[in-house]
């Protein structure tokens, strides 16, 4: 191969290569979706922290043997009582409600 065409061929491929890496400079660049949103539906997505913290204050402070709903398991009943009787809510700072709230939201569907 001849020297000339050897300069021709790593020019050509540096030409190439600096037009690529231009056209990708300029091209819009795709974002990462949000931890927060969910990309199908444009929706807010609870924080699974906060389902597992509601999960786990629920447990505690509601749902123990000696808890104000702690006499049957949990289920959609239960949950409606929580959301109806704010009496309930009194041994819950306002962190905790938020929580206990997005529990029972996501896992029943339910609340306002």
């Amino acid at each position: 191969m001849h020297s000339s065409s050897r300069k021709a061929i790593v020019a050509a491929v540096l030409m190439s290569v600096s037009f690529a890496t231009a056209a990708q400079s300029i091209m819009p660049q795709p974002r990462a979706p949000s931890p927060d949103r969910d990309p199908r539906t444009k929706r807010t997505v609870p924080d699974y922290r906060q389902y597992e913290y509601g999960k786990e204050i629920y447990a505690v402070k509601l749902g123990c043997a000696t808890c104000p709903l702690g006499e049957k398991p949990l289920d959609e009943t239960i949950a409606r009582r929580f959301f109806e009787d704010e009496t309930l809510w009194e041994p819950l700072d306002k962190k905790e409600y938020e929580a206990v709230t997005v529990y029972l939201r996501q896992r029943f569907g339910i609340g306002s």
